[in-house]
């Protein structure tokens, strides 16, 4: 089955990934634009796209698509272009970013415990001022979305000894996690977690699920580490709660927007923790090896990896 032959690469890698698959000598038509760079004609006579969002202005250009390969392993960029076909095969990466997440989020664990944020303030101010670490075996964790990468989180925290509980959809039983609960009884288990760590996709679903409400159910003291999307969380609220000391701190690689506007409060706080959106990057390389291969099962026929389910988002 042949599914496409034009192709749109879009992003900040977009010649190196086209470069890779061109190479790959397809029998493609690979074009390469930066966001800032592309046009709606650079879309309109495609009928493959690989990127991480569809811009507005690419909208109305967008109706020739028939398959869309997210660059990412969400796809809310996506979804939210407006003319974007019923019938438009979506796919997302998947098994790429598990190791880097899992990573990203004990190392934040870690410093939460040992206050390592705290430290540096106290470097800064040349100040010394002794005090009790704790362990990650101290920690009552609950990571809030246990999909392939909540759960691949979950576990590499279990393995440093952390309490964890698992949030998902369902409640249903996954390997590796003491617990797991159904997202109706997040509100049980909020008032007994010390680092809430949030995993979830954006979804109609999940956004603005931690409201003002929410947080105020997490124990005083208790921190935010997010690493999904900054839809999910009532920032405002959540910054008046850091303020009022109600929350401990929060470990935050996402924003309601982004890059995170030199005015925001959050660069200032001495318990917040800012990366740029890197706790789950992804290469030249696996965009490459996503796109190719699953170009190669639709011209055999077969399912591809990553089908994205709309009506879930994810």
């Amino acid at each position: 089955m042949n599914f496409g032959t034009n192709l749109l690469v879009l992003g900040r890698d977009a010649d190196v990934i086209a470069a890779g698959i061109d190479a790959r000598d397809l029998g493609i038509d690979v074009r390469a634009r930066e966001f800032a760079d592309v046009a709606p004609s650079d879309l309109a006579d495609r009928d493959m796209l690989l990127a991480f969002r569809i811009p507005a202005t690419l909208a109305e250009a967008a109706g020739g698509l028939r398959w869309v390969q997210s660059t990412g392993a969400g796809v809310d960029g996506i979804l939210a272009c407006p003319t974007l076909r019923s019938d438009v095969l979506i796919t997302r990466l998947v098994g790429v970013f598990e190791r880097h997440m899992a990573e990203y989020v004990l190392a934040r664990c870690l410093a939460i415990a040992q206050r390592m944020s705290r430290l540096e303030w106290d470097r800064r101010e040349k100040r010394w001022a002794p005090f009790h670490p704790r362990l990650l075996r101290d920690l009552r964790i609950t990571v809030l979305g246990v999909g392939v990468i909540g759960a691949a989180i979950a576990r590499m925290l279990r393995e440093f000894g952390s309490n964890v509980v698992g949030v998902s959809r369902t409640g249903q039983a996954v390997d590796g996690i003491d617990r797991v609960v159904a997202v109706e009884a997040l509100s049980a288990v909020l008032p007994v977690t010390d680092v809430l760590v949030v995993v979830v996709p954006n979804t109609a679903r999940t956004r603005g699920l931690l409201d003002r409400a929410a947080l105020e159910r997490l124990p005083a003291g208790a921190w935010v580490v997010n690493v999904a999307r900054g839809s999910v969380i009532d920032e405002d609220a959540m910054i008046d709660l850091l303020r009022e000391r109600h929350l401990g701190g929060a470990a935050l690689d996402v924003f309601r927007d982004e890059p995170l506007p030199r005015e925001s409060p959050l660069w200032e706080m001495e318990d917040v923790m800012v990366s740029p959106h890197v706790a789950g990057l992804t290469t030249p390389d696996d965009a490459i090896q996503a796109f190719v291969e699953n170009w190669q099962r639709l011209a055999r026929g077969e399912t591809p990896v990553g089908v994205v389910d709309r009506a879930r988002g994810y």
